[in-house]
């Protein structure tokens, strides 16, 4: 006789989200590291008669913009998801004038834009790529 065969759906789908998630997180952590590596050169600043800082070697428009008070690079962080059986993740900042650095004047609806991208071309690379393929392959044979 034939043996009886169970089927696990439910447990099975969330054994492999968990694992999906577990990979995602370390392709998250990979593109946060690249986005913090890029905004960490920095450069000389003066004092101004208020108080405030004004850099003295900006970075060019298109490169990730240089660091002043390492503000926006302390504030990079990520988060793993799901929505409607998908999974995916953010890498951002919640640090106000990172959308003015990031987008170009183009781009940026309220005005402004310095375009000095540093999400983005992280999210871009070849490295992420890299990463997503590493951390991603062999889950589903």
């Amino acid at each position: 006789m034939g043996k009886d065969v169970t089927w696990h759906g439910k447990k099975f789908t969330q054994q492999l989200t968990n694992a999906i998630m577990g990979r995602m997180k370390a392709v998250a952590v990979n593109v946060e590291a690249q986005v913090i590596k890029s905004i960490s050169t920095g450069q000389p600043f003066r004092r101004t008669k208020s108080g405030g800082m004004v850099g003295l070697r900006p970075s060019k428009p298109g490169n990730p913009p240089h660091a002043l008070t390492g503000r926006l690079r302390q504030s990079i962080t990520h988060e793993v998801f799901t929505r409607k059986k998908q999974v995916g993740f953010r890498v951002g900042t919640n640090v106000e004038y990172a959308k003015h650095l990031e987008l170009s004047p183009e781009e940026n609806p309220q005005g402004g834009g310095l375009n000095r991208p540093f999400l983005r071309p992280a999210m871009r690379s070849r490295a992420t790529k890299q990463a997503m393929t590493k951390y991603l392959k062999g889950l589903v044979k």
